[in-house]
């Protein structure tokens, strides 16, 4: 199985559910999940007919794809939704993967540092860290 290397984000479906481990990726333009965690955090999802190469070159068919919402929450423990537009999932995804660039488009921060990583979204001034 790949291991990531570097940060790492928690997605969390609800705030009483357990979090979800996620890689961000800075060589995708796509998010990519399991299937698992897609069964868990789309909020709709449908047959996708996207070709995914990866680091084999060779193509492979997306499962599903599906509108990826998460809660996070801030540094004062107060949740916000946050709607990371369409993601997709396929069966044989070692780990969730979240795309940098995609992330970018929806933040105005996205801060990495040993012990403080953090968005800062455009709608607030509020920090939501990832662990």
């Amino acid at each position: 199985a790949a291991r990531a290397e570097g940060p790492t984000a928690q997605a969390f479906t609800n705030l009483k559910s357990p979090s979800v481990p996620m890689a961000v990726d800075s060589g995708s333009n796509i998010h990519l999940l399991t299937l698992e965690t897609a069964r868990r955090l789309f909020r709709e999802h449908r047959t996708s007919n996207l070709k995914i190469i990866g680091v084999s070159n060779v193509p492979v068919a997306a499962s599903v794809e599906g509108q990826l919402c998460l809660s996070v929450q801030d540094i004062m423990g107060r949740a916000y939704n946050l709607d990371l537009g369409k993601a997709f999932a396929m069966k044989d995804v070692p780990m969730n993967l979240l795309s940098f660039r995609q992330i970018l488009k929806l933040v105005s921060v996205v801060h990495f540092e040993s012990n403080n990583c953090y968005l800062l979204a455009h709608f607030s001034s509020c920090r939501a860290p990832s662990k």
